[in-house]
């Protein structure tokens, strides 16, 4: 026996030690699940408390420092008001639900008061027409509370030669308004290199006097300035083309008596027994009432006296710039030469 332990000893000791072994083995592997369990649970909490989820929001309307803000999962929107500054002295909440969470890219709005109360009493619009010295002139739809310089600015705004001193600006505009903004006027001559002189005019002048005229100016000019000459006027001897200088004298002469016609009476700006008007005599305010004449064709008449001399006979008048055959067939019936 002790033989047979002798010789297989060693096959014993090696069978010994693959049984520890697995014992070995079979301890480490019951041991293993409840060490990974705990590893895994480990890593797990580190991950949920590491991990935190943002969102964008954008905030808008009346709010002190309206923007985008970066918040956090699970903020709600009265915690984003206070992140913005809070709200302006003109908000109106009540139409927004402030414990709402919020979520990415959301976008709150805060309207204001005064928008709440246009929409409950709306507006009316007008139409106003525009013209003149602005961007865009035209027709515009605007509403009834705008002020004209409100108007202006929905056309564009005021050009760069545009001239509103004599415009109110604080005026509201009416349905079917009119705004003309007129332009500045460009004088090309400047004041400064004007010269003024003084000519005395006298005689059979209508309004005789001292003048102070520009020194561009002719006899011709400086008559009609005077309102014109007389009925008794003699101008025959008269250069009315001629300049004047400073300090000139223009007397006018009366018609001489004896060269009169045959019964030595003065002519007359009107006939007496025909009662029609002499365009060789009559004032501008004579001529004015013509029909179809006016102040300023008048006025052409007595330039045109003054440069060619007395109308020769009453289709003469035809000459005179303004004065066709349309007003002529209306007036022949009632002038003289």
């Amino acid at each position: 026996m002790i033989s047979f332990m002798k010789r297989y000893s060693g096959f014993f000791l090696l069978v010994i030690g693959i049984i520890g072994l697995m014992i070995l083995n079979i301890i480490e592997v019951s041991a293993s699940p409840t060490s990974q369990v705990a590893t895994n649970s480990l890593t797990n909490f580190t991950t949920v408390e590491s991990t935190e989820i943002y969102f964008f929001v954008d905030i808008k309307g009346e709010i002190v420092y309206p923007a985008v803000y970066q918040v956090k999962a699970g903020t709600r929107i009265e915690e984003v008001i206070m992140m913005a500054g809070g709200l302006t002295n003109r908000s109106d909440i009540s139409e927004v639900n402030l414990a709402k969470m919020v979520y990415d890219q959301m976008v709150i709005y805060i309207p204001s008061s005064q928008v709440a109360q246009l929409g409950e009493n709306p507006v009316s619009e007008v139409f106003v027409d525009i013209k003149g010295a602005v961007r865009y002139p035209g027709v515009y739809k605007v509403p009834s509370n705008f002020r004209v310089y409100d108007a202006i600015m929905r056309a564009g705004g005021f050009i760069q030669n545009s001239d509103s001193s004599q415009m109110n600006l604080s005026e509201k505009v009416t349905d079917q308004l009119v705004i003309f903004i007129p332009e500045k006027t460009i004088n090309t001559t400047p004041e400064s290199n004007k010269t003024y002189i003084y000519v005395e005019i006298t005689g059979e002048i209508m309004k005789p006097g001292l003048y102070r005229v520009e020194d561009t100016l002719l006899i011709k000019d400086v008559i009609n300035l005077a309102g014109g000459v007389k009925s008794t006027a003699d101008i025959s001897k008269i250069n009315l083309n001629q300049g004047i200088v400073n300090q000139l004298s223009i007397f006018i002469p009366a018609i001489n008596t004896s060269t009169t016609p045959d019964n030595n009476t003065e002519p007359e700006e009107t006939n007496p027994t025909t009662h029609k008007i002499n365009i060789n005599t009559a004032t501008v305010d004579i001529l004015d009432t013509l029909p179809g004449i006016g102040y300023i064709i008048a006025q052409r008449i007595i330039d045109y006296r003054a440069e060619y001399g007395n109308f020769e006979s009453i289709e003469d008048i035809m000459n005179v710039s303004g004065i066709k055959e349309a007003i002529y067939a209306e007036i022949k019936d009632l002038i003289c030469v």
